[in-house]
């Protein structure tokens, strides 16, 4: 699974299956470890979907990486530089999108982040691209702007900082 690329693959796994398995228990064996690591890895990216975590993606020196509420959620993904700029301009997209409820689970939320588009349409990647700068130079002049009024209502019904931050985690 591309997202995980630290899961061992479960024809790897096979090769570690204690040798006096025969082959058929060795598949089960290998499958059943294979699901328990799975199982693992979508827990701890479960863990982290609070509703109100903020989500964001980035790609750098070659690495695609995920961020909830600030923390690395999956990283480790090496691609080549345009690839990795148009998975991590649709994974931004989802990120500033995507609503984390209670029922928010892992599988729920790795599927949402498989599901990208793919192109060999060089211009149409580009645009992608670009509309996704566009969308989060938008999204941080509406943030400014939200700031500005919520500063402009704290003075005028004059909230301490106390006050403010009771509001701020509400």
């Amino acid at each position: 699974m591309w997202l995980f690329p630290t899961l061992k693959s479960k024809k790897d796994l096979e090769g570690e299956a204690p040798g006096k398995l025969g082959p058929d228990a060795r598949k089960a064996w290998a499958s059943q470890r294979y699901q328990l690591a799975l199982d693992a890895l979508l827990s701890d990216l479960g863990a982290n979907l609070v509703p109100g975590a903020i989500l964001d993606a980035e790609f750098t020196n070659g690495e695609l990486k995920f961020f909830i509420g600030g923390h690395v959620a999956i990283d480790k993904i090496f691609l080549s530089e345009a690839e990795g700029e148009f998975i991590a301009a649709q994974w931004k997209v989802l990120a500033s999108t995507y609503s984390i409820t209670e029922k928010t689970d892992g599988k729920k939320f790795a599927n949402a982040l498989r599901k990208i588009g793919e192109s060999g349409n060089a211009a149409l990647v580009a645009q992608i691209i670009e509309r996704q700068q566009k969308l989060a130079e938008i999204e941080a002049e509406i943030a400014e702007a939200e700031a500005a009024v919520n500063a402009l209502v704290y003075a005028l019904y004059g909230l301490n900082a106390a006050e403010i931050a009771t509001v701020e985690r509400a």
